[in-house]
This record gives C-alpha cells, structure tokens and sequence, in this order.
C-alpha cells in the first residue's frame, strides 16, 4: 500500500473532524495509476455520518471533487444532509456540474431531492439549467416541471428558457407546444424579449398566449411600454388588433408612456 493510501485510510477510520482530514488527504500528491496501486480504501459509513462541513467554499468544493468523482450518489446523499451554508452552496453547486458530466439525468434526480430550504436548491438548478439548455433542454422541461409551484419552480425555468433562448431562439420557439402547460408561461415569458427586436409583432402575439391573466397583462405592458417609446405608431397598431379584450387593452395602455 503506498503511503498515500496509508494516510488516507488512517484519516477517514480515525477522524470525524473534516477539515482536518481533507488537509491530510488533499495536499498528498497523487500516485500514477497502475494495476499494481491498490484503489483508496472504501469510507466507513459511520465516519460519513460524523462528518462536518470544511471551513469555506473552497476546500468544499475540493473535497467534493475529489469524492463525487467516484461516489456521486453518496456525496450527494450527505450534502443533502448537511444545514445551509455557503460551503453546502459550493459542494452542491461542484458536485451538480461533475456528475452531469457523466450522468446528467442522474444529477438532476438528486438535485430534485434536495430539500427546499435556504438557497442550495436554486444554486444547483441554475447551473443544471446551463448544462441542460446545451445538451437537451426539450426533456429538462419534464424536470423542471415537477417542480412543486412556487419560487423554485419560477426561478428554475426561468434559467432554462433564458438559456435555451438565447442559445436556439427558433429552437424554443418551435417547441413551445411541446413544454409542459406548468412551465409553458415562463417559455413565453423568457422567448418574447429575445424574438421582439426581429419581429416585434410576433413577441407581443406570443406574449397574448401566456394562460395566466395577471401574468400575461403583466409581460405585455412591459414589452408594450418599450415598444411605445421606441414606435408610438406601430405599437397602437398592434394593440388595435390584439386577441386581448378591450379591458386588456385598456390596462395595457393605461401603462407609463
């Protein structure tokens, strides 16, 4: 056994206080693999369970790294466990981005499991919403949807679609009838702004389709108050003929000028 995998295997059966342990373990160097070096021994479950957040972001995140690279699930499992802090941030945000690199379905099931308190679950879909909106952000919808309602929920899609639109505008548009009907609003929201400089008419008739009355009278007196400044002319135009009632409409105009 080569004296690293001595030190390690004498840290985690001897000391349940993190920071320590991670000093020993992470400034060893690592040995070249060959089928002579034995792999570093297994961590005794009863030593996860009394293990502590390191001090700060940083060592976190290296330790994370380190552990997630081979054992993602349990590393997940016991920074699920772990109170709210910046340094839970960093583990949950690292580990997020190393297991969806092999396995990005699987990271976004753990992520789903993570409780909802504190800030932890958001950091950790912001950054699966970057990665999904480059590899297939059609099939994240189906996560991002079982989201229960709420902020999370909002703030996720949300993350999603600006990535997606900006990405592939004409991708996300084509599929707006595919996105589930609970995050299908916060599609629209996301895509209109991005569609309006190239097509103006066509971002407020895709903002008219937002199911949500509030909502929708809310997105298209933004998008309406800007085009007004910008086009008086071809903005009354467009309200002229909306799909909107003549209530809406009143709102909408009623909106800064």
């Amino acid at each position: 056994m080569t004296n690293r995998a001595r030190t390690i295997e004498f840290v985690i059966r001897h000391s349940s206080f993190i920071p320590v342990a991670l000093a020993c373990i992470l400034l060893l160097p690592a040995q070249a693999a060959s089928p002579e070096t034995p792999p570093p021994p297994a961590i005794p479950k009863e030593v996860i369970a009394n293990w502590q957040l390191p001090d700060g972001p940083e060592l976190t995140s290296a330790f994370i790294t380190n552990w997630g690279a081979n054992s993602p699930a349990a590393a997940g499992r016991w920074l699920a466990a772990q109170p709210d802090s910046p340094a839970r941030h960093a583990g949950a945000e690292t580990l997020a981005e190393l297991w969806a690199r092999t396995d990005l379905h699987a990271a976004t099931q753990w992520a789903l499991t993570l409780p909802d308190e504190g800030i932890v679950k958001s950091v950790v879909f912001d950054r699966l919403a970057a990665l999904w909106a480059e590899k297939d952000p059609l099939t994240a919808t189906g996560y991002f949807a079982k989201l229960p309602a709420g902020e999370l929920r909002t703030l996720g899609a949300a993350a999603l679609f600006e990535k997606w639109s900006q990405r592939s505008p004409a991708g996300l548009h084509a599929a707006l009838g595919k996105i589930p009907a609970p995050i299908a609003d916060d599609a629209r929201t996301s895509l209109a702004p991005v569609l309006f400089p190239r097509n103006a008419t066509a971002a407020m008739d895709l903002l008219c389709e937002i199911k949500d009355g509030p909502r929708r009278i809310a997105a298209i007196s933004q998008l309406f108050d800007y085009w007004r400044r910008r086009n008086r002319g071809a903005s009354a135009a467009w309200l002229a003929q909306s799909p909107l009632n003549a209530e809406e409409r009143e709102q909408v105009s009623a909106g800064r000028d």
